[in-house]
């Protein structure tokens, strides 16, 4: 039976568990009640401007998604002011030149309430990426109160699987030891990884035992848009680069097929238009998660967007993916019931 088939059956067995978006509660402003303040805001979910939903499917259907879905955001009002975000710039979490992180947080917060964090790790196909073009994301959840951390990782090919996974873990342990310092919890760490970063927080979040002695674990992990198989039909030069040139061991370099642990709570979301290679192979991982838990993980679709279109929109009023992460991280701090999907 095909991955999609054997997916699709267990999602008629049981019913696939997506996030509905938080409704505001309090009203409380930021100084007057942190830890409610994040919740507060107008988080509905859907509101992609009809202009900009054209103009993705659009470059989507003209195979230029790659290239011109990021500019497409740039005229997108921000629902943040800019100027009320400190940055705390390029701060080293280990030894090599791309260990850097940069810490956000609001400059009407005080440190005395320690407050959740959710680290980013952008996307870039193993070979290719920066932090510095996806501030927006930690931006935008310092602007409510939490900790943003904006991360990078090494690049193949000078890194090799499964360096990418150990480079998630450094950061964790970075924040862990650090955060306090600027307001945030150690004890509640949130990962955020997009496409290729995905599939080194999967690498991390459901292998631990292939990485570094004293890994430490996130609180929860969000995996956007990944491929997380080492397919040998679709071994590109940058796959090749980081799994390496022996195609014989990308089956055990693959975590589709591998996982080992399911203890940690995790989140995956796709976008409607996405790559196929992320459709299938998170189908095929939440299948196998299915089988070795007993139950489904949290999962979004992302309606009208496409494969690089998630990240630009944290931060404008298009919420569905920023409103999905802040309820899957009040959900599993307690703070909040999960309810169906729409």
């Amino acid at each position: 039976m095909s991955i999609n088939r054997i997916f699709f059956a267990k999602a008629s067995i049981f019913v696939l568990t997506t996030l509905s978006l938080p409704i505001a509660v309090f009203s409380q402003t930021l100084e007057e009640n942190p830890q409610h303040y994040w919740l507060s805001i107008k988080q509905v979910g859907d509101e992609m401007p009809a202009t900009l939903e054209a103009d993705i499917k659009r470059v989507t259907e003209q195979g230029t998604h790659f290239r011109d879905t990021s500019p497409l955001y740039s005229n997108q009002p921000r629902v943040y002011d800019l100027e009320q975000i400190d940055v705390a710039k390029n701060l080293p979490y280990g030894t090599h030149e791309r260990h850097i992180l940069d810490v956000h947080t609001h400059k009407s917060r005080s440190t005395d309430t320690l407050m959740p964090v959710i680290i980013y790790f952008h996307g870039g196909g193993f070979v290719r990426g920066n932090k510095d073009g996806n501030r927006n994301v930690a931006d935008y959840f310092a602007s409510l109160g939490l900790i943003g951390v904006n991360a990078t990782y090494r690049l193949a090919p000078e890194a090799k699987w499964p360096d990418g996974a150990n480079d998630v873990g450094a950061a964790v342990a970075w924040v862990k030891e650090n955060i306090a310092d600027f307001g945030g919890d150690p004890n509640q760490i949130f990962v955020v990884a997009k496409s290729a970063a995905a599939a080194h927080a999967a690498t991390y979040v459901f292998r631990p035992d292939l990485l570094d002695a004293g890994t430490v674990m996130a609180t929860g992990v969000i995996m956007v848009s990944g491929t997380y198989d080492a397919d040998t039909t679709r071994a590109g030069q940058n796959r090749i680069d980081y799994f390496g040139e022996d195609l014989s061991r990308w089956p055990e370099i693959s975590t589709i097929g591998n996982v080992s642990n399911v203890e940690t709570p995790v989140m995956f979301t796709v976008s409607e238009f996405d790559l196929n290679s992320s459709l299938v192979g998170t189908a095929a991982l939440i299948n196998e998660y299915a089988e070795k838990s007993g139950q489904l993980p949290r999962f979004v679709q992302l309606m009208r967007h496409n494969h690089y279109s998630p990240n630009p929109s944290i931060g404008t009023q298009d919420t569905q993916l920023s409103a999905s992460i802040l309820q899957f991280v009040s959900s599993v701090i307690g703070g909040q019931e999960l309810m169906t999907a729409r």
